[in-house]
Order: C-alpha cells, then structure tokens, then sequence
C-alpha cells in the first residue's frame, strides 16, 4: 500500500526588494533524503525546471533544488513559491516525486514556479523522469533509464542499463552506455558516443551522430538532416540507416568487414575502390558489394541526399570509386 508523505518547499525572500517590482523570486528546497531498495524504480516529474541526477554508493537519495517564479510581484511570488509543493509517494518496488503547482498555475492566472532538482541517488536503481521545460542530465546510473523532455536537452553518460530518451524540442547526447541506446527527437541533434550492444535512433529535424562503440544493431531513420556514422563494424552485426532529406556519411573503422547496400533516389554514391561490387550494377544511385568478406550487413538508403562510404584505408587501398561520385542528370 502507498505512503504518501508531502513536503512543502519553503520559499526565502531575496533581501531589499521592492514590493512593487515585477522580477523573480525565489526559495531554497528543503532537502530531502529517502531510503531506496536496490533493484527499485525511481520516478521523477517537474513541470518546469531542470533535473540532474548522479549515481552515488549506498541506499540514500538525497533531494535539493531551488524554486524560481517570474514577473509576478513580492506577494504574488510568496503565495507561488510557497504553495509549490514536492510530493513523494512511496512503495514497494518505486518511489515517485512529482513538483505540485499551485490551483493558479494549473488555471493559467500565474507563472508558472520553476524548481531545478539536483538529486543524489543509489546508482543501482532504475530511472524514470520526465520534464514538461527544462534539461535533463544523468551520469553513473547502473540500471535502466527513461527520460522525457518536451522541451529541454537532454545528456546522459557513463550508464550500464538500457538508455531511452524522447525530447520534442531539444538535443540529445548519450555517451558511454554500455547496453545500448534508443533516442528521438523532433527537432534537435542526436548525438550517440561509445555506446555498445544496440542504438535506436530517430529524427524529424536535425542531424544524428554516432561515434565508436561496439554493436550488434543500429536504425537510424532521419526526416529532415543528415546521419553520420564513425567507428567499426561488429561481427555478425546489421547496420540500417535511413535518410529522406539529407546525406549519409559511414566511415568504417580499418580491419572492418562487412556486405553493404547503398541506395539513393536523387543524390550521388561515393564508396572506396576496397569494395568489390557484386550483383549487376545496372544505375549510378545503387549498388551492392562486400568490404573483407563477413556476415555483417551495413544497409545506407537516402532519398534526396548523398551518401559516401569511407573505410580507413590501408597502403595501396587510397582512393574512391569516381564514377559514382557523380551526380546524373
């Protein structure tokens, strides 16, 4: 059965300001410390405001921020920040905290109290946030990792659990998430570093980056910008990228094998003269062929962009295929 347990954030005047003025005010959090389960869920919403969060040794979590309203004057500001509340419902297996706007907010007859959360907590539970407004950044966690951001950016790094992130307008960064990762965005980049296992990854307006790491699967589908891929190709792996508007880069780390199908509707296709086509190469905007023979499948689709197929190269191996370098007309 839940416990549910509120706490109210007290608020602290700012010394010297004028009743009259419209500015921002703002109050220092209680702080908060709960005791977590290992193997427990732990969820977080804030309607406005960021979050960060550090996985630390031990089973305590330990809550602070700081409460923020704007253009409201001294007597308004009081009441917002003081009937913001943290709520915290707990149970067995999870503990969800969620920041409380006060009736007025809800209604749309006052700013809305921005609380920035920084939090402390055992680096061996599981991760669900969600921010309405605001960024979003977590670092050491051990387990899985959910998190949402409407509008705001969202960072991870040095993570052991699956990373899923969703933001509808901000970038995305994940770096070093040794389970893999799936990350989509509407509009803003998607940066994925040293990630291994798997990577999903999806975009309607903005660039989508990956960088080294060791994986078994990636899809990658782009709307509106380009996809670029640097690091090598696993054994046995398989490899989609997909891009409607924008150009495709894939530069195969040396020693790297792999079957390969490159296609594009109105671009140009460059590849390296390693690449030995098979099949019947009948148009300048497909083509098949395999790179040191392997069961590996690297698959490059743009519509109306151009792809280039880099494998770093070895002595006597410098060069590209220039005849598919070329755009028809």
């Amino acid at each position: 059965m839940h416990v549910l347990a509120t706490a109210v954030l007290t608020a602290v005047f700012l010394s010297g300001i004028s009743p009259s003025l419209l500015q921002a005010q703002q109050g220092r959090l209680m702080e908060r410390t709960l005791e977590l389960r290992e193997g427990s869920t732990f969820q977080l919403t804030n309607a406005s405001g960021d979050i960060t969060v550090r996985g630390v040794a031990g089973r305590s979590a330990m809550i602070r921020g700081i409460k923020t309203v704007e253009g409201m004057n001294s007597a308004d500001s009081a009441y917002l920040l003081e009937a913001t509340t943290l709520t915290v419902e707990e149970g067995d297996e999870s503990v969800s905290v969620a920041i409380s706007q006060p009736p007025a907010v809800l209604r749309g007859e006052a700013a809305p109290v921005s609380v920035s959360i920084t939090i402390e907590i055992p680096l061996d539970v599981a991760l669900v946030l969600r921010s309405t407004s605001g960024n979003i950044k977590v670092s050491g966690m051990e387990r899985e990792i959910s998190l949402e951001s409407d509008s705001g950016s969202i960072s991870v790094t040095d993570t052991e659990g699956y990373v899923s992130a969703g933001s509808v307008r901000g970038t995305i960064s994940i770096e070093r998430a040794s389970s893999g990762a799936d990350a989509s965005t509407v509009s803003g980049d998607i940066t994925l570093t040293d990630i291994d296992d798997r990577i999903r990854a999806t975009c309607l307006s903005g660039d989508i980056t990956i960088r080294g790491g060791v994986l078994a699967e990636i899809w990658a589908n782009n709307t509106g910008g380009d996809i670029k891929f640097g690091g090598p190709v696993a054994i046995g792996s398989r490899y989609q990228l997909t891009s409607h508007s924008g150009d495709i880069e894939f530069i195969a780390e040396e020693e790297s094998a792999f079957q390969v199908s490159l296609s594009t509707v109105s671009g140009s296709i460059s590849a390296p003269l390693e690449l030995n086509l098979t099949g019947n190469q009948t148009s300048r905007r497909s083509l098949t062929g395999i790179i040191n023979d392997s069961d590996a499948s690297v698959e490059l689709t743009a519509f109306s962009g151009d792809i280039t197929l880099i494998t770093l190269h070895r002595p006597g191996q410098i060069g590209m295929i220039s005849s598919f370098a070329e755009k028809e007309n």
